[in-house]
């Protein structure tokens, strides 16, 4: 990490919502559903924010995956659905979304265990 630059758990989180917003918009201008870019921008956005949060804000991260991709996924129904925001549609969306969500955990997971046996 480098020297002085830390975020707070509240900027870290911010971090990721804005990766996994990227990667939505990109979703949606290529097709109808969340997918790919969504995917990885998340688990960008959560590699960054692990690495670069204080210490002490680092459980905040490894659990905000599933709850960005949620408030992603709303913001994309509300945006590009002609039926709005459906309890169907926002479960189909977390399905789907299952496995970015389970992966951008993982990465904050395994970055938190570093930074915890380095004392980072």
């Amino acid at each position: 990490m480098a020297p002085g630059v830390t975020l707070t758990g509240v900027g870290a989180i911010l971090l990721v919502i804005v990766a996994a917003a990227v990667g939505a918009v990109i979703d949606t201008l290529l097709g109808p559903a969340l997918g790919t870019a969504t995917a990885v921008m998340l688990a960008v956005g959560v590699l960054g924010a692990s690495w670069l949060v204080r210490r002490g804000d680092l459980a905040s991260v490894v659990i905000a995956p599933p709850l960005v991709y949620l408030l992603v996924a709303v913001a994309t129904l509300l945006v590009s659905s002609d039926l709005g925001v459906t309890a169907a549609g926002v479960a189909a969306a977390l399905v789907y979304g299952f496995p970015a969500m389970a992966v951008a955990t993982m990465i904050g997971v395994v970055i938190a265990s570093i930074r915890h046996i380095a004392g980072r």
